[in-house]
């Protein structure tokens, strides 16, 4: 709004209040003056009517620039800058403003609307409304206003709507639309605020695309986490298994050896080691060569595996060598399991031509039991003796540290 222009309209209703009494006063003062007046004035005689025809001719002569000084002037002002006023909100306002009456008949289309729009105001006002609205909101847009006078019911007065506007050159936009009603007289009148949400429509799809790549971006952040967690996985599977049978390596089975040595040692429970070597097996790959040689092996170590329990340490400790940790197990416990599994190999009958032990593959066996203050690496020591002397005494059998020739105490 204009700030003089405002100031100006504040004084004129400050005067108009200030002297309207006043005016009132001076205005009934003349008037008690000139009835003193008129016995003078008026010559004996005169009738009724010239008096009073006199009377109101000096009372309007008086009265007529005090009138029109401090009261049709404010007044005529005001309403000037009103109307004024008015059109200055109209022209200054950064959302489109329509007026339409009862008939849907655009009375005012301010400078926003027109950019808007692109439509003139002269094109605009006096035609129906339902030329900014493209199909099927054009055609409807009547029977709109005729259901509302007929029921009452609101679809879009007095709500915030998002509706679709139609420019002079036929393209469509969104925008956002608030109708209000209010009455001039016994004529309904309803005043229409748009605003073109174009640009936040466009930044609302872009903030929308973004949100949807950087969901597509996390899903796939997620599935390359899980893929490389398998990978992870599968590289601590390679780095601690044997490709060839499957069995951990040596290096992890002598580390989670060395844990159990350790919760055994804890908890004062016995525990056995039994080194295993396949009989004259470079004969063996030598004879029938090294792919049967891997098959060999891939059929003991299951052969071993399906022996033993779930909490026994199975690996491959090299080349034809294998070693088993059994938790919770005495010597005489692991002899008995060493004798089931030597005859589990023999019982697989594995041809073996050139093996001057049997003619088929067999396997030697070592047993060693924990005592006393041995280390984890004591024991395997012990038991790769003993298994050392299985193979001296013949192959294709089991020998315990028991066996073993007690060795000098100074040695």
């Amino acid at each position: 709004m204009n700030p003089k222009l405002l100031d100006s309209i504040r004084r004129r209703r400050r005067l108009l209040l200030h002297f309207l009494p006043s005016t009132l006063v001076v205005i009934f003062a003349a008037e008690i003056g000139v009835m003193r007046l008129l016995p003078l004035l008026v010559p004996a005689g005169e009738t009724g009517w010239d008096v009073a025809l006199l009377d109101a001719a000096i009372l309007s002569i008086v009265s007529a620039p005090l009138l029109w000084w401090f009261c049709v002037r404010p007044l005529r002002t005001l309403a000037v800058g009103t109307s004024e006023e008015y059109g200055l909100v109209l022209e200054s306002a950064a959302d489109a403003i329509v007026v339409i009456d009862q008939n849907g008949i655009v009375e005012t289309f301010n400078p926003a609307a027109e950019r808007m729009f692109q439509f003139p105001a002269a094109e605009v006002v006096g035609q129906n409304v339902a030329c900014l609205m493209p199909d099927p909101y054009r055609r409807e847009h009547d029977q709109y206003l005729r259901r509302y006078y007929d029921t009452g019911i609101k679809n879009i007065i007095g709500f915030r709507r998002k509706v679709v506007g139609r420019r002079k050159d036929g393209t469509e936009f969104p925008l956002e639309l608030h109708v209000s009603e209010t009455r001039f007289g016994r004529q309904r009148v309803f005043i229409g605020i748009a605003r073109d949400i174009t640009e936040r429509r466009r930044v609302q799809q872009e903030l929308q695309n973004a949100a949807e790549e950087l969901a597509n971006k996390n899903t796939e952040l997620e599935i390359l986490a899980a893929e490389l967690a398998e990978l992870n996985t599968e590289l601590d599977h390679t780095a601690r298994c044997d490709v060839l049978t499957g069995l951990w390596n040596r290096r992890a089975w002598h580390e989670s050896a060395k844990l159990e040595h350790q919760r055994c040692v804890r908890h004062h429970t016995p525990y056995a080691a039994v080194m295993i070597d396949v009989d004259h097996f470079k004969r063996y790959n030598d004879t029938l060569g090294h792919p049967a040689g891997d098959e060999c092996l891939r059929r003991v170590a299951q052969c071993l595996a399906s022996a033993l329990r779930v909490t026994d340490l199975l690996g491959r400790y090299g080349g034809e060598e294998f070693a088993m940790l059994l938790p919770e197990t005495d010597r005489e416990g692991a002899i008995n399991l060493a004798e089931r599994i030597r005859e589990a190999i023999w019982n697989l009958n594995l041809s073996h031509s050139a093996s001057p032990t049997a003619d088929r593959v067999t396997i030697s066996l070592g047993v060693a039991a924990c005592q006393g203050a041995a280390t984890l690496d004591d024991v395997i020591q012990t038991a790769d003796k003993a298994l050392y002397a299985a193979k001296k005494a013949g192959r294709n059998r089991v020998c315990d540290d028991s066996q073993l020739p007690v060795a000098p105490a100074n040695a």
